[in-house]
């Protein structure tokens, strides 16, 4: 696109020369539009690549941990990923979502949040035989903030990103939310984008959801999915019928309706959720795909409660990241990797002597 706005103001400048014929004029133009035709091919192309690839995912994406070290209000400590991924992979998880609730991306300063996306990537990228797809939370309540982390993660390569609504400043309609989603797509214009929908955390929007995904589909060409995490199972099945047909996907975002829509439900077959990063949850999730895939009821039932139960243990406890990341670290240590405690005010052992 670059070399077509430069090519029009050499268009001007010959178009303004006396020196300029028809004939001289024709060619310059000819030669503007197969240039930007090429260039919009081009990037047209890479985009249909990725949105197929997001599509085609299936089983487990881990929303992972931000390591921090044990410092004060904490540093992010980029050394633990390269463990990190050698876990996921032996746990059997096929993608990772970066900085979104479970990897505390409010907490994060805009700097991290770059550092952190550059850092999983060069991971990713130079470990070998490894394929996992990646997701970037960019969703920030500044917008110049989340503009800036889109680009970045479409210049780094991410598979896709993520964005929630605005939260605070709330949209009042349909066509205000996407004004807002499209600021974000055009600065990464080759990257899929995800809408990240979760009520309990943003808050219910004065608009029909339903109307804006399918809208959305339509005038956006980088929405291509949704992370729903949202316990309102009629709205996610009149979505889905809305959108059969499109290359679109839905995941599943929250550990007790994945399980409960899996069972129930058809159509579905991937989830982001926080328990995918405990030991041996990814490859049950997989396993409870297959028996219901295969319309195993028993099989299914049997894993789902395996799946269950120990996101109950951790709930229990009040405080969701602090206690899985516990439990992490603890089976973190054949992979020799520590994601230590959350940030302030997700975790209640600090220190108070550091402020």
């Amino acid at each position: 696109m670059y070399k077509f706005i430069v090519s029009r103001s050499l268009l001007a400048q010959y178009v303004c020369s006396k020196k300029s014929n028809n004939l001289q004029v024709f060619e310059l133009i000819s030669r503007c539009l197969s240039s930007s035709s090429s260039l919009s091919s081009s990037s047209s192309s890479s985009l249909v690549a990725k949105k197929q690839k997001l599509v085609q995912f299936k089983g487990p994406m881990a929303p992972v941990f931000t390591p921090f070290d044990s410092q004060g209000f904490s540093e992010i400590d980029v050394k633990q990923i390269d463990g990190y991924i050698k876990y996921l992979v032996d746990n059997e998880v096929r993608g990772i979502y970066l900085m979104g609730t479970t990897g505390e991306g409010y907490s994060l300063t805009n700097d991290e949040r770059l550092a952190l996306s550059t850092a999983w990537s060069q991971a990713i990228n130079a470990s070998k035989g490894v394929d996992l797809l990646s997701v970037v939370n960019v969703s920030s309540l500044c917008v110049k903030e989340a503009i800036q982390l889109a680009k970045h993660s479409e210049a780094i390569g991410t598979d896709a990103i993520a964005l929630l609504p605005p939260s605070y400043y709330k949209p009042n309609s349909v066509g205000q939310l996407l004004d807002y989603m499209k600021l974000i797509a055009q600065a990464a214009p080759n990257t899929p984008l995800i809408y990240y929908n979760i009520p309990p955390k943003t808050g219910q929007l004065n608009l029909n959801l339903i109307v804006a995904i399918v809208e959305g589909v339509k005038q956006i060409p980088q929405l291509t999915a949704i992370k729903y995490s949202d316990e309102n199972i009629i709205t996610l099945q009149l979505l889905q019928q809305q959108l059969s047909g499109q290359l679109f996907k839905i995941f599943l975002g929250f550990d007790e309706s994945v399980l409960r829509v899996l069972t129930g439900l058809r159509g579905f077959d991937a989830a982001i959720a926080q328990s995918f990063n405990l030991s041996g949850i990814p490859q049950t999730f997989n396993r409870f795909l297959k028996f219901v895939e295969q319309s195993d009821m028993v099989g299914a039932s049997r894993e789902k409660q395996l799946i269950l139960d120990e996101f109950l243990k951790h709930k229990s406890t009040g405080n969701m990241i602090l206690s899985q990341k516990l439990a992490l670290n603890a089976s973190a240590r054949r992979w020799s990797f520590n994601v230590g405690h959350p940030r302030p005010p997700n975790s209640f052992h600090y220190d108070f002597r550091h402020l």
